[in-house]
């Protein structure tokens, strides 16, 4: 099986951390309402979930939540014993499900929309790639990839307008370099 949504997850539970205790945005309660109703009625609160640091922004805590959440999956899978008698392989290739799952799910408190595609793999939500393609990849560099052992996809959506064969390189050679 593979694993999806580890981004969204991730701008979701720093989204609630940062909200309901830190910065004491919305109650629990209300955030649950705002949820409920797909954020109708809430934009003002919608708008502050979504200027919340994310995952892609370079921003330390939520890049670390994210790889938290990766090496807890991945010790939840090497506790499990197939009929094999071996371990589950930790695998995050979402590709064509992200619509899909994404189709399933309801609102979540980082301030998406119930219905919109979850992210791809472990690459951040295309909304949260405010701070550019640089930043995004060296968030996503921070996850532990030697703890992927049946694999991870990483996609990323370029403007071929700026992306010569110069800039491409740069970015794979730094994505690499930090151990993507």
């Amino acid at each position: 099986a593979s694993v999806i949504g580890i981004p969204n997850a991730t701008d979701a539970l720093y989204a609630v951390k940062r909200a309901i205790f830190d910065d004491k945005i919305c109650t629990k309660e209300e955030l649950l309402a705002a949820l409920e109703a797909n954020f109708e009625g809430y934009e003002t609160l919608r708008k502050k979930l979504i200027a919340l640091p994310k995952y892609g922004q370079e921003h330390e805590e939520v890049d670390m939540l994210a790889k938290r959440i990766t090496t807890d999956l991945v010790q939840t899978y090497r506790n499990y014993t197939n009929r094999f008698k071996g371990n589950g392989k930790f695998v995050v290739l979402t590709f064509v499900w992200a619509p899909e799952a994404g189709a399933e799910l309801g609102a979540s408190p980082d301030g998406r929309l119930a219905g919109v595609p979850v992210a791809q793999s472990v690459t951040p939500q295309a909304a949260s790639m405010t701070k550019g393609v640089t930043a995004a990849i060296n968030s996503c560099a921070t996850q532990p990839y030697e703890l992927f052992a049946g694999g991870v996809s990483s996609m990323w959506d370029i403007d071929p307008n700026w992306a010569s064969e110069e800039v491409i390189r740069g970015l794979f050679t730094s994505y690499f370099e930090q151990g993507g």
